[in-house]
């Protein structure tokens, strides 16, 4: 019991079994656990001043998102964030608009690195999961005129709104010049793992209409009925929130919950020099 409480508070498997993530943690020092805790401190720093209202925080390390209500209650969601290879950034922006029934144009990096080679393999691939091929004037493009084998086809792949979409049925955007926001996802399933740093960057939340409805609380119009009509519209549809709300992006691996402290590892590397610039 006490091996499995253990691996809940640092994010692992509670299975009992003591394996090498649970033997790992079980042989950091409470200095090493001390400084964790220093240097959350120090990222909330950064981040967590003149909030008067309500706000949500992204916990990148911890894999959650929060939305904190002005009266202090506490909404949280289990979330997917980046890899270590294509890392969610640190940074504070502001939650103005949603948007439901999105279309999903692919990153031109993800387009080489990862969608290029199953095209290839693949030639049903973009039929199957509603894709349309734009080139470079933006016009609409037929797969069979593109050149598929260059190492850039010189076009942009769009994914249509609906259930296959890679960020679901609504996204949260904060307009960035990193082009992270948070969203749905067509992949439920990730969110059942531990580890969960699984993105290209952005936040996937495991509960999107729930938060989409917090978000909107202060709008008497909007109730679960007409977000409902939104969806079954199956029409790219942008809402405006009440007022834009203060979204917070951190990388605490330690953090309390409910009233316990939880420790996750340094998947990111991020916690060397930043506790070296601390201990000078």
């Amino acid at each position: 019991r006490d091996v499995k409480a253990f691996q809940a508070r640092h994010g692992l498997e509670a299975d009992g079994v003591i394996g090498p993530q649970c033997y790992q943690a079980l042989n950091r020092t409470a200095q090493e656990r001390v400084d964790q805790i220093r240097l959350s401190l120090e990222r909330a720093r950064w981040l967590i001043r003149d909030l008067d209202g309500d706000y949500v925080l992204v916990n990148i390390a911890g894999r959650r998102t929060y939305l904190v209500k002005e009266d202090g209650s506490t909404w949280i969601t289990r979330s997917v964030t980046g890899s270590q290879y294509r890392k969610t950034p640190v940074f504070r922006d502001a939650i103005q608009y949603m948007e439901f029934n999105p279309t999903w144009t692919v990153p031109h990096s993800i387009f080489v690195k990862d969608k290029l080679a199953v095209i290839r393999k693949d030639p049903k691939y973009l039929e199957r999961n509603n894709y349309v091929v734009r080139g470079a004037d933006g016009k609409l493009v037929s797969p069979s005129q593109v050149n598929w084998s260059a190492d850039n086809p010189g076009v942009t792949l769009v994914q249509q709104p609906g259930p296959t979409n890679a960020l679901g049925l609504v996204k949260f955007m904060f307009p960035n010049k990193y082009a992270v926001y948070l969203h749905d996802t067509n992949n439920r399933d990730l969110f059942q793992r531990n580890e969960r740093n699984l993105s290209s960057g952005c936040v996937r939340i495991e509960y999107p209409f729930e938060f989409a409805s917090l978000l909107m609380e202060a709008d008497t119009s909007w109730n679960e009925a007409k977000m409902q009509d939104i969806l079954a519209s199956k029409q790219t549809t942008r809402v405006t929130l009440p007022k834009p709300v203060p979204v917070l992006l951190t990388y605490w691996t330690a953090w309390v919950e409910d009233g316990a402290v939880q420790f996750r590892e340094d998947i990111y590397a991020r916690d060397t020099p930043i506790l070296k610039a601390l201990n000078r």
